[in-house]
């Protein structure tokens, strides 16, 4: 049975980072369904999230080796249902039934951005199970591509004591 691991990390802002990362990943048997590298309120540090899927204690070792690393900050390792996640995606859709599409789109919390024709351009944010459903549900209303960022994620209760 495959599992899904997050592992989430705060870097030096500098190039190599993510060949290095790739590179000691890619010596597992884990495989990457999802990396974002996202810019921090400091400048020099990057944080990337990686969504790891496989079996075994695979994605455990990657984290312990990660942390061997000298540009590495922190990390967070934890089930990606422990985890918050968000991403976002545009959405085309070409379709006469424009009904149907606003329907949808507003059942998923979609926002049109721009229609030309019969073409209407969506943003969405969310969870990526919204996004799937909302992609599914735009196929059946004509034709569709999507371009999504890969979710990014934070551990839940992190700096919860920050804000209390």
């Amino acid at each position: 049975m495959y599992r899904s691991k997050v592992v989430h990390l705060a870097v030096d802002n500098k190039a190599g980072v993510l060949d290095q990362i790739a590179l000691l990943i890619r010596r597992t048997s884990w495989n990457v369904r999802s990396i974002s590298a996202n810019e921090t309120i400091d400048p020099n540090v990057t944080t990337i999230s990686i969504l790891l899927e496989g079996r075994g204690t695979g994605a455990k070792q990657v984290a312990e080796k990660l942390t061997e690393l000298e540009f590495v900050r922190s990390i967070d390792f934890c089930d990606e249902e422990d985890c918050y996640s968000t991403e976002a995606a545009l959405v085309q859709v070409q379709t006469q039934q424009f009904a149907a599409l606003h329907s949808c789109a507003a059942e998923f919390g979609a926002r049109k951005l721009s229609q030309s024709g019969d073409k209407l351009l969506f943003e969405i944010l969310g969870r990526r199970d919204c996004m799937e459903g909302f992609i599914r549900e735009c196929m059946k209303l004509g034709s569709t591509q999507a371009i999504r960022s890969g979710p990014i994620y934070m551990q839940k209760n992190q700096g919860d004591a920050e804000h209390a």
